[in-house]
């Protein structure tokens, strides 16, 4: 049996501090300080990229690849401000409460994956109370959860997410 081993990247500690290089001129543009999320649908959107002027600065999906340690951009375009609309996975996600539907604490983001083959985040969480003496953790696949609020830095997922294995949405990682 063959199984596709793919790449996941630890958005904290992999993706943070990348360099990031124009592909044609190999230039060094800076490196990344965050990515940007669909907190719900789990789509990576965009990087934020720090210039070598200290300047912050915004990449979108179709204009960059992830390579083994490098982030290639092949326009040079770094977009200023805020575009990309969506939540910064160290900033915001990463901290956020996650609650059932029905009102259960599950626990807090404690890291988003990315895998390189799909893009879309996986949620690693734990945290609270008999989580923190067990030390367990799970994880829950980016388009899981029904609703984020960054403003709460809460994340809202269906009432069977912890116990519904069949979903393929949870994962132990014991």
């Amino acid at each position: 049996m063959y199984m596709k081993t793919q790449r996941l990247l630890k958005v904290s500690n992999d993706l943070k501090g990348m360099p990031v290089y124009g592909q044609r001129e190999g230039k060094k543009l800076g490196y990344v300080t965050d990515a940007v999320f669909h907190p719900i649908k789990g789509w990576l959107l965009g990087l934020i990229v720090q210039t070598s002027s200290a300047e912050t600065r915004e990449l979108i999906v179709p204009d960059f690849v992830i390579a083994k340690d490098v982030v290639l951009v092949e326009k040079t375009t770094l977009y200023e401000g805020r575009e990309i609309l969506g939540a910064l996975a160290c900033e915001q996600l990463i901290g956020s409460d996650v609650v059932t539907d029905d009102g259960k604490l599950l626990g807090r983001i404690i890291e988003v994956y990315l895998p390189l083959d799909t893009q879309i985040a996986i949620y690693q969480v734990g945290g609270t109370g008999l989580r923190e003496i067990l030390k367990r953790t799970f994880f829950i696949s980016g388009d899981v959860p029904s609703f984020y609020s960054s403003h709460g830095l809460r994340m809202i997922v269906p009432a069977d997410t912890e116990k519904n294995r069949s979903r393929s949405a949870v994962v132990d990682a014991q």
